[in-house]
């Protein structure tokens, strides 16, 4: 685990540039929840928007979005394909992103259209997702 400023970087985990991780699964498939970065920035959240299961899923379009008092956000997914699992208890409790972002705060599971591999090309991870967040906070605190 690695930490940046205060804020937790898993060095398992992917990221995208909207501050969303990503988790390979075993069976290929792509889970996905807001970083401790994010969820700190934005506060308690208060709603967390889960999709469809079965909806498809483009990169151009946000597949899930969060609330708090201060902010509203939107998040793309990691790759095409579908939602094959949502995290319900969301719905009732968004505030378990803000306790555990990592672990029972993920938001959805994506089965990818494209090959993985392709996916995680456009993602940050280790050194590189580092280096992103530090450039982020410096970014964000300016």
């Amino acid at each position: 685990m690695s930490e940046v400023q205060g804020y937790s970087v898993p060095d398992d985990l992917y990221y995208t540039s909207d501050h969303a991780w990503v988790r390979l699964l075993s069976d290929g498939r792509l889970q996905m929840g807001l970083t401790d970065f994010t969820q700190k920035m934005a506060g308690k959240l208060t709603f967390v928007k889960l999709p469809d299961k079965g909806q498809r899923t483009e990169l151009t379009t946000p597949v899930f979005s969060f609330q708090s008092a201060k902010w509203v956000g939107w998040i793309k997914p990691a790759a095409s394909g579908v939602v094959v699992e949502v995290n319900d208890q969301l719905t009732e409790y968004p505030a378990l992103v803000n306790e555990d972002p990592y672990g029972e705060g993920w938001v959805v599971v994506i089965e990818p259209s494209e090959p993985v591999d392709e996916a995680l090309k456009r993602l940050y991870y280790g050194k590189d997702a580092v280096d992103w967040l530090e450039r982020e906070i410096e970014r964000h605190s300016g």
